[in-house]
């Protein structure tokens, strides 16, 4: 069963990545898939990183009230 939703999650991404080059016209849809790519890598490399800053900032509020 979870090889069944693995595939399932699979199939989903890479029918999500080409429909989503559809969402631009046919001049400009090599770059607005380019900037769609950087973005969420960007937001790939960041996650982590905002994660902790949310967990410090509660911690930090519990402290000072």
């Amino acid at each position: 069963m979870a090889y069944v939703g693995k595939f399932g999650i699979a199939a989903s991404f890479a029918v999500i990545y080409l429909f989503s080059g559809e969402l631009y016209p046919t001049v400009v849809r090599a770059l607005g898939m380019g900037m769609s790519s950087m973005v969420a890598g960007s937001g790939l490399i960041l996650a982590p990183y905002v994660v902790r800053l949310v967990r410090f900032f509660f911690l930090l509020n519990r402290k000072l009230s």
